[in-house]
């Protein structure tokens, strides 16, 4: 594998980790919760110590708690923002683990390079327009039907069912 990429995938992680757990510590310092700070801190460590073990189902559990700490963090009145931020950021780090561990099975060739490229332009992509759509959705206040919402949430689980369907016959 090309140490380039993996050093620079290495410091995209400890980057998001690092915005992960300072959003975190900040929403939770805004609002006095000092076991949420504690949390947000070890669940940072935690996220590191799951990096040797990323085939595992550990990546998923860490994600699921950061989702939850950042969520009740939310619900305990710290700044909207800074909820989103970790949010994305947790998205950003579980898929780096990840793809870092599906990297590491292939010979690396210079498909695997661009593909990597295209992936973590990708991720940051997300990221940054998950980000922006948070900030303005809770921004915008809009008045929509409860059967409107069930049927928006029914025709984007059919158009990711056939995607997937697509998916699967052109492998």
């Amino acid at each position: 594998m090309d140490q380039h990429h993996a050093s620079f995938r290495k410091i995209i992680f400890f980057i998001s980790l690092a915005i992960l757990v300072i959003s975190q510590v900040a929403a939770y310092s805004l609002v006095g919760q000092w076991i949420g700070i504690l949390c947000a801190i070890g669940l940072g460590f935690l996220w590191l110590f799951v990096r040797k073990y990323s085939d595992t189902w550990l990546p998923h559990l860490c994600l699921a708690a950061s989702l939850v700490l950042t969520a009740t963090g939310t619900l305990t009145g710290s700044q909207f923002i800074l909820s989103i931020i970790g949010s994305g950021f947790s998205l950003a780090v579980w898929d780096l683990l990840l793809f870092d561990d599906s990297l590491q099975k292939p010979i690396f060739t210079e498909q695997t390079s661009r593909y990597e490229n295209t992936h973590l332009q990708s991720l940051s992509l997300a990221v940054g327009l998950g980000i922006f759509v948070g900030i303005i959705g809770r921004s915008l206040h809009l008045q929509t039907p409860f059967i409107l919402v069930v049927l928006m949430i029914a025709l984007a689980l059919f158009g990711l069912d056939r995607v997937w369907i697509s998916i699967k016959k052109l492998r």
